[in-house]
């Protein structure tokens, strides 16, 4: 079942490319949904992204964090297409802070060519007075080369 605060979908409406001034991960654009306060919630995510290097092929990762109230516990995979027959392959469990966490990581073999990642998981949500922003991020081991993720990436939450 839905609920009512969680939206459904949640989507990239314009392409959404890296600052270039850090290796850190960063908030994608479109992809942040709010978990509700005073509830506790189990919530399963499902997220499709397109992406593409801009300068150079240095490694890309993906990753998430609840900005706000630590979760009881986030279990996540990923993949990553690096070209047209190589798949890397990521996960972690226990996530049980606000810290930003990659989840797969990977070089793709050439620049401006789009790849597909896909990043799913599990979040257990406590009950508490804050609500709770769950982002999907993303990064570069080289702050220059900037990744895009294109129009038309989405999750499905819940």
């Amino acid at each position: 079942y839905q609920v009512a605060e969680i939206p459904a979908f949640v989507y990239v409406t314009t392409a959404f490319t890296t600052s270039g001034v850090g290796t850190a991960l960063e908030a994608i654009t479109g992809l942040t949904w709010t978990i509700p306060a005073t509830t506790a919630l189990n919530v399963p995510f499902s997220c499709h992204l397109i992406y593409h290097q801009n300068v150079a092929n240095v490694a890309v990762a993906f990753g998430m964090r609840d900005v706000t109230v630590s979760p009881t516990n986030i279990a996540a995979s990923g993949t990553m297409f690096t070209n047209t027959t190589v798949v890397t392959e990521g996960n972690f469990i226990g996530l049980a802070s606000t810290a930003a966490t990659p989840i797969v990581s990977a070089t793709p073999s050439a620049i401006t060519t789009d790849w597909i990642a896909n990043v799913n998981g599990f979040i257990e949500a406590p009950s508490n007075a804050s609500s709770s922003a769950i982002q999907i991020m993303v990064s570069t081991a080289t702050a220059a080369d900037t990744v895009t993720i294109a129009r038309g990436s989405y999750c499905r939450i819940n």
